[in-house]
């Protein structure tokens, strides 16, 4: 099980040193967190796929191997949780590795307490990385800060897709672009994309880039998935969007 819904934040804590590894999961189970600790790559691996974890924090360097191996592994089974590496050697970690794995911050040893603390603060529970369906829609949940990393690894989802942005704290302006290019592609294929749940601020703040991309927005992933039942083209989706969607005020 990777990352599915749960009631409690879990995080994974891989690192071989004692002192730094009873510091770091001390510092997050008083953070509220509920931590697992793995000595290796190997141990690593095992705990996270028996587990479910909001949050992966690993030391990049490890007798057995790296944490970028197992991040690797991690989105390679479509996991979507926050993974952070630790090193004493910031510039060791490959920026291409850091962006393609989706690695959100790199802490420098020995580690800020605090600044471990300021960056966990948000992390909400883990949510389920997987697709799911609502009415034509193919659902895909989004969070953080989105990235070009995080559109990427979509493209090959074809028809109807709603992004889940509920989670979402912002889009890289990179990030816009290709979603832009996502809805133009599923368009040529008969399918169409939405965003869904966006804050309000979120909202205004791209209220330009949806209108002028034809991109709809709804307010709940019901709300997506009823419309999609009736939506065959312009005339149809112009006359619900009164009822369904958040954009009556861009028209």
């Amino acid at each position: 099980m990777n990352c599915n819904n749960t009631t409690v934040r879990r995080a994974l804590v891989v690192e071989d040193d004692e002192l730094t590894g009873w510091t770091v999961c001390r510092a997050l189970a008083d953070s509220g967190f509920e931590v697992r600790r793995a000595n290796s790559v190997a141990e690593g691996k095992h705990e996270y796929k028996s587990g479910e974890y909001a949050l992966v924090l690993s030391d990049y360097r490890l007798g057995d191997g790296t944490g970028i191996e197992l991040a690797g592994m991690i989105r390679s089974m479509g996991g979507d949780c926050v993974i952070m590496m630790l090193t004493a050697e910031p510039s060791s970690i490959d920026t291409q590795d850091k962006e393609s794995l989706r690695i959100s911050h790199i802490l420098r040893k020995p580690v800020d307490i605090a600044e471990l603390r300021r960056l966990t603060k948000n992390i909400d529970v883990a949510v389920d990385a997987g697709t799911r369906k609502a009415g034509l829609y193919t659902v895909i949940s989004m969070r953080g800060e989105v990235t070009v990393a995080d559109v990427n690894a979509i493209r090959d989802v074809t028809g109807w897709v709603a992004m889940d942005a509920s989670m979402v704290k912002g889009f890289s302006g990179e990030a816009l672009d290709c979603i832009a290019e996502l809805e133009q592609n599923l368009r040529a294929g008969g399918g169409r994309l939405c965003l869904v749940g966006l804050s309000e601020e979120l909202s205004s703040v791209m209220l330009g880039f949806l209108d002028s991309n034809d991109i709809d927005t709804f307010e709940t992933i019901e709300a997506a998935a009823s419309s999609s039942r009736r939506l065959a083209g312009r005339t149809e989706r112009q006359a619900v969007l009164g009822m369904n969607m958040i954009r009556s005020d861009r028209r």
